[in-house]
């Protein structure tokens, strides 16, 4: 669908206040529109337009990598950063980053991660024996998120009991070093970019809509 002549304006509107540092003096209904129509303009891209962000991207990257380490270090260091971290993980975003890093810790990969947390968060019991799940790190109940191995994609939201289980059936499989979760991350990464980029796209602009 073509973007309507409302959401161009209030895309004008987003980047001269957004150049001026005054995004707090928008109204939720012109943000809304003007952020509809970044998206529209983000999904259209022409290939030379999305290389030449994707180029734009890396130069910044490379010119203020350094600096933004140096700033995120000092931020670590002061009180008001370790206060705001201990009531984050306290927090449901925390504990969802923290489920999240878990998962790629431990070699799943998913296009989704945000989708497959829903998943871990909302099942109940077990999908191989339906045994009611609890939180934790004890019992033979607690919640497992499980994956394939040799693939490293999500199979099922399991018992601790079943996951140990299919553990032992898949015991000619080898647990992978963090180096050789690290590379089958990227190799499927690479194989999927596009398609990950937009479910990616689609979350944080759904996500952004839904919060204004």
């Amino acid at each position: 669908m073509e973007p309507t002549q409302e959401q161009r304006n209030a895309y004008l509107i987003y980047n001269n206040l957004s150049k001026a540092k005054q995004l707090n003096t928008i109204d939720a209904n012109t943000k809304k529109l003007a952020l509809e129509y970044r998206a529209y303009l983000r999904a259209n891209r022409t290939e030379e337009q999305k290389q030449k962000k994707l180029e734009q991207d890396r130069k910044y990257y490379q010119d203020n990598h350094e600096e933004r380490l140096k700033q995120e270090k000092e931020k670590r260091g002061t009180a008001e950063h370790k206060a705001y971290m201990k009531e984050f993980r306290a927090s449901e975003a925390g504990k969802k980053s923290a489920r999240i890093t878990i998962m790629k810790k431990i070699g799943i990969i998913s296009d989704d991660y945000e989708a497959l947390y829903e998943k871990w968060k909302n099942t109940t019991h077990c999908e191989e024996c339906n045994i009611e799940l609890v939180g934790g790190n004890n019992g033979t109940n607690r919640k497992c998120t499980d994956h394939d191995h040799s693939t490293g994609l999500f199979r099922n939201i399991i018992c601790h009991k079943c996951n140990v289980e299919r553990g032992i059936k898949d015991n000619n499989i080898v647990a992978m070093t963090k180096e050789q979760i690290s590379e089958q991350r990227k190799q499927h990464y690479k194989a999927n970019a596009e398609r990950i980029k937009a479910a990616r796209m689609k979350y944080y602009y759904d996500k952004k809509l839904k919060n204004n």
